[in-house]
């Protein structure tokens, strides 16, 4: 089990507890885990100060130990916890205060020891090319972070895979931007969990999704879709909601914060890359977080 934990900023503090919950689950599974870790850092620590330029360098060096472990001492499967955009490659859904959380570590525990050694479970089968454009089009429509950009293209560089600026570009043009959330939008990041996550995004892609690519349960997407459906996922969404309403005097419903595939925030995804002469390799622009007023035709 490798993490970013640490006790340098408040995004690391508590996934030693998180870490703990997968021991326990590859114990529960018959296996014996190790830990592992890299503390990141936090941008909002060293935002206005010369610590920024180690932003950048620290992925690169997570990376690298990272590969130095699973390398030195080779393990029959992996589990890996980070909360930051220095660690990892994308939207955390779950607040970190969430009892499910916990339960979730502890399901990747057991489920890590059920893959390991079956060759249907490695990376290089399961990240597909339909895959990636899945994540984009999931992207598109969470005004995702530009560093996406930046992770996904050396993920799939990784596998033999090649994912370019373009891509993001032609799969945001016409996609629908669905999620009404800070910074881009007006509802604290917690909201998304609330709503339905993820999830219930997918849900609302479902027509424009590739829902038989196989995941990481084993299942296809469609079939981890429908199992949250049965599952009683959304109704525990909603509880939640509710509560969330009554501690803040609101009346939202989910579809206040994930805006149906329908009646979207908008429809022309939530990125894009532009080319001229100040960038004839291209630049990336997040035109949600782009006020109109500061736009001007060319």
């Amino acid at each position: 089990m490798f993490s970013t934990f640490g006790d340098s900023h408040p995004g690391s503090g508590h996934l030693d507890g998180l870490v703990s919950d997968v021991m326990e689950g590859a114990s529960a599974a018959g296996a014996r885990g190790a830990r592992y870790f890299g503390t990141d850092m936090c941008d909002g620590e060293s935002q206005g100060t010369d610590g920024i330029n180690y932003s950048l360098a620290s992925r690169e060096m997570l990376a690298n130990l990272i590969e130095i472990q699973a390398n030195a001492t080779p393990f029959d499967a992996g589990v890996y916890i980070a909360s930051c955009d220095k660690g990892m490659p994308g939207s955390a859904l779950l607040p970190a205060t969430s009892d499910d959380l916990h339960a979730f570590a502890r399901r990747a525990g057991m489920r890590a020891v059920e893959v390991a050694g079956d060759e249907r479970m490695r990376p290089s089968v399961l990240l597909t090319h339909k895959s990636f454009e899945n994540a984009i089009l999931v992207h598109a429509a969470i005004s995702g972070s530009t560093n996406a950009l930046m992770y996904l293209p050396a993920i799939a560089h990784e596998l033999g895979m090649e994912l370019s600026g373009d891509d993001f570009d032609r799969l945001h043009r016409g996609a629908h931007y669905l999620l009404d959330l800070r910074p881009t939008g007006r509802w604290p990041a917690e909201f998304f969990y609330y709503a339905g996550g993820v999830p219930r995004i997918m849900e609302e892609l479902g027509d424009v999704l590739d829902l038989d690519v196989r995941t990481i349960t084993g299942k296809t997407l469609g079939d981890n879709l429908e199992e949250l459906r049965e599952g009683g996922f959304y109704e525990r969404c909603q509880e939640l909601l509710a509560h969330a309403n009554e501690e803040r005097g609101l009346t939202l419903t989910h579809e206040d914060i994930i805006r149906p595939f329908d009646h979207p925030l908008g429809s022309n995804g939530s990125i894009a890359v532009l080319k001229g002469n100040l960038a004839p390799d291209g630049a990336v622009i997040k035109h949600t977080a782009c006020p109109s007023e500061i736009r001007h035709p060319c």
